[in-house]
């Protein structure tokens, strides 16, 4: 699954209709389009408020530069009235999954740490088989 597809699932589920450019917020950012919004924190802010109020995300996300290695976006979907939670880990086939949130508690709404995500060392880095069996 891609980053659009869950953006574009996570939005159907907060919604109940599948995001368009017509319903952007003032018609310049467009949740699948990374390149409409000023820089990637722009982008990680803004698409994470899109999923609308009866829905939380804590984005664990992080692209300081254009460096892979350095680069997370692990973001965690809960909406309370559907009782839905969606997951995105990003990983590249040669680089280590990067957590600094636990995946068990990540879906909390506003988080405590979330706010100061960029700052905390990660929780979990390793391969994909280690991940699975460990969460």
């Amino acid at each position: 699954i891609t980053r659009y597809m869950y953006l574009s699932l996570t939005y159907y589920l907060s919604h109940g209709t599948w995001y368009s450019e017509n319903n952007s917020p003032g018609k310049s950012c467009y949740l699948v389009s990374e390149i409409t919004f000023a820089n990637w924190h722009h982008f990680f802010k803004m698409t994470s408020s899109m999923l609308g109020p009866q829905a939380h995300e804590n984005c664990d996300c992080r692209r300081p530069n254009k460096n892979v290695f350095e680069q997370y976006e692990n973001r965690f979907y809960y909406n309370d009235q559907n009782s839905n939670s969606v997951s995105f880990i990003q990983a590249h086939a040669f680089t280590d999954i990067h957590l600094r949130l636990n995946a068990a508690d990540a879906i909390m709404p506003d988080h405590p740490l979330k706010h100061m995500l960029e700052e905390l060392p990660a929780t979990f880095t390793g391969d994909w088989p280690t991940f699975i069996s460990d969460y």
